[in-house]
């Protein structure tokens, strides 16, 4: 599928964000989409990524990218781990081991971006 860039106007401002349809004999709607990049009330720059994008092109991620990134998986974990806690002191042990599942994860996630910014 081909990347475009969509409009939408949030109070009086038009911003753009760069996305193409996941399945092609479907409307367009929130839930056939596939975003790249973050909504950017700078229409050259939505081109711009589009345009890279239908080429082939593929976005490599900045040392800003991979702490912004950082940053969500560590409070991730830190949610987790609160609400593991809660459901502790609750006495709700099948949602503290879920709670464990999803800490577990996010720290290996957390630990092969580590990994993969050493390289």
């Amino acid at each position: 599928m081909k990347w475009e860039v969509f409009t939408n106007l949030i109070g009086d401002k038009k911003v753009y964000h760069v996305g193409r349809k996941f399945r092609e004999n479907e409307p367009l709607h929130s839930g056939n989409v596939e975003y790249a990049g973050e909504l950017t009330d700078d229409k050259d720059a939505a081109e711009a990524l589009a345009k890279d994008l239908n080429s082939g092109m593929k976005k490599t991620m900045t040392a800003q990218d991979v702490e912004r990134l950082r940053t969500y998986i560590t409070g991730s974990i830190e949610t987790n781990v609160s609400m593991r806690e809660q459901d502790k002191r609750d006495g709700n042990l099948v949602s503290v081991a879920y709670w464990e599942g999803a800490i577990t994860a996010t720290k290996l996630i957390l630990n092969f971006l580590e990994e993969l910014m050493k390289e």
